[in-house]
């Protein structure tokens, strides 16, 4: 296998290196002489239609641990419950570690007041609202915003290790269906909706009646703005479990390093349930676990202007009085983080062809294609066809293409791209082994599949293959597999140089599309959106 890898790598880095050669000094002389050649009948131009096979392959389960920033330059983690009816419910939970701040102290006479978990939106300014302030459209919501699920903190009992426990010497992948232990309780199950309006913080301090010279503590609602407005999730925490196992934990050296801290208190655990509702994309590298303190000291005064000893009058100075003084304390959601994604297939209809096997002589009509440990289209090219004989035809692939037309009714939340790539046909299960097509690597960001429209209406994908299909039909036998598969593209999926050949297994994208497959007779309605490939060659005349 590692020297097949090699092998494919460098054959990747030479032709690509050959195609930018030949187009730079080629380039005129194709243009002055393929209509002449055309013309003088030494080429003939022609279009085939071959049949595939097509059928959608259930996933189990996602990567969805820490991801390199090289790949993407934002991650965002999926939280709620999505009901599609072709698709079924999926729900989304965030796991995550917390860090300590560095020179932690909670100063003198800590009173805490509130503790909230705050996670700022995907979000971006929408003008005005009627009062003037700022307002909001959340972004990457996929479901209905307005039907409520439930959600649920605890603490997590379970330790996040980086480094593979069966071999320490590489690090631990994290994936969607795994199950975590929680104990704590830290916010019960509460009904819970997105809401682009949540950008301030409400609460009561407990602060001292100066004004009245009572010194009194008397409960003031404060109001918290963040530093750069923008909507957040604010989930009020548990007060008392922070004041006991944080504020006044006897052995506040779990504080003093990563490790330690990581260890007592090993994360937190934000769970959904529910049948329906939405699933919204969290910015969780910059959400934190603050803590609203208000401290007491003694402070003397140089000068007065308020009685602060009851005496009747302000000359006060030099003398001695309690003050409240606000503070904040953040524990970043740093570390590892990582998802669990459930699924209810029960009342999806696409059911039968998710969870159950597959017509792979014969294909199916329809494909389901989900991201976040979905669903997959397998594609079998050049079904009943003879390679050998077709290699002997010595054709020049002008245009090779595969045109996957939708075929759901449920249109909101279609993904935005297709990723088409070669399943492994030794691990064809375990999606990591799997390769990027040549098309990928030499047309870079124009390697398309993108979804399109005819006005508004969204209609297909489409993929150009051209470079993968010539390399399979040149004469010399081409020993690698010519079944691919079909996912949602994710940003982690886009290749940074021509060696980066393997697709990941990373999938945080719960959106889905269900495409036309290939079986349909000819009498059929829908016989025209079959999915086939569509190939334009140019064949020599001997």
């Amino acid at each position: 296998m590692i020297t097949t890898k090699i092998y494919t790598i460098f054959k990747y880095t030479t032709i690509a290196l050959i195609i930018v050669f030949s187009f730079s000094s080629c380039e005129s002389d194709f243009e002055n002489a393929g209509a002449s050649l055309v013309n003088n009948g030494i080429f003939d131009t022609e279009k085939k239609d071959f049949d595939v096979i097509s059928y959608t392959r259930n996933l189990e389960k996602s990567r969805v641990d820490n991801i390199s920033a090289a790949k993407i330059e934002t991650i965002k983690q999926p939280l709620g419950v999505f009901d599609n009816q072709d698709f079924g419910v999926f729900k989304a939970s965030i796991i995550a570690q917390i860090n300590a701040p560095t020179n932690l102290s909670w100063g003198e006479s800590p009173n805490l007041d509130a503790v909230f978990l705050e996670i700022p939106y995907d979000a971006t300014s929408d003008g005005k609202e009627d009062d003037g302030k700022p307002k909001f459209k959340l972004n990457n919501v996929y479901g209905d915003q307005d039907i409520e699920f439930q959600i649920k903190v605890s603490r997590l009992d379970d330790y996040l290790t980086k480094l593979d426990p069966i071999d320490p010497t590489k690090a631990k992948k994290y994936f969607s269906n795994e199950v975590f232990n929680t104990s704590d309780e830290l916010y019960p199950w509460t009904d819970f909706k997105p809401n682009a309006k949540d950008t301030v913080l409400y609460f009561d301090r407990t602060l001292l009646d100066v004004a009245a010279n009572a010194y009194a503590p008397i409960q003031v609602e404060d109001t918290i703005k963040a530093n750069t407005v923008k909507p957040f999730i604010r989930i009020p925490l548990n007060k008392t479990f922070f004041e006991n196992n944080f504020i006044n934990n006897p052995t506040q050296a779990v504080f003093d390093n990563a490790g330690d801290f990581n260890n007592f208190f090993r994360g937190i655990a934000i769970q959904v349930q529910g049948n329906d509702g939405s699933v919204v994309m969290l910015d969780i590298a910059t959400a934190n676990i603050k803590l609203y303190l208000t401290n007491t000291e003694d402070k003397t005064a140089d000068e007065t202007t308020v009685d602060l000893n009851g005496d009747g009058d302000t000359d006060d100075t030099g003398v001695t009085y309690p003050v409240r003084t606000k503070k904040t304390i953040a524990f970043p959601l740093r570390g590892i983080k990582t998802s669990t994604f459930e699924r209810d297939y029960t009342n999806a209809s696409g059911v039968n062809q998710i969870t159950t096997p597959n017509n792979m002589v014969d294909g199916e009509q329809k494909l389901y294609v989900q991201g976040a440990a979905g669903s997959i289209a397998v594609i079998d090219l050049f079904a009943g066809e003879d390679l050998t004989i077709l290699r002997n035809k010595n054709w020049l692939i002008n245009e090779a293409n595969l045109t996957f037309h939708i075929e759901t009714q449920n249109e909101n939340n279609l993904p935005n791209r297709l990723l088409l790539y070669k399943l492994d046909p030794d691990l064809a299960n375990d999606i990591n082994e799997n390769e990027h097509i040549l098309d990928a690597v030499t047309e870079g960001k124009y390697f398309n599949g993108f979804l399109q429209k005819d006005g508004d209406d969204p209609t297909k994908y489409k993929v150009t293959i051209t470079d993968y299909i010539s390399e399979v039909l040149k004469k010399e036998d081409y020993t690698e597999s010519v079944q691919l598969g079909l996912k949602l593209y994710n940003g982690m999926d886009k290749p940074l140089t021509i060696q980066d050949i393997i697709i990941s297994d990373y999938s945080w994208n719960p959106q889905g599309v269900v495409l036309f497959g290939n079986n349909y007779q000819e009498t059929d309605t829908n016989y025209n959106k079959r999915l086939k490939l569509e190939v334009y060659y140019t064949e020599l005349n001997n």
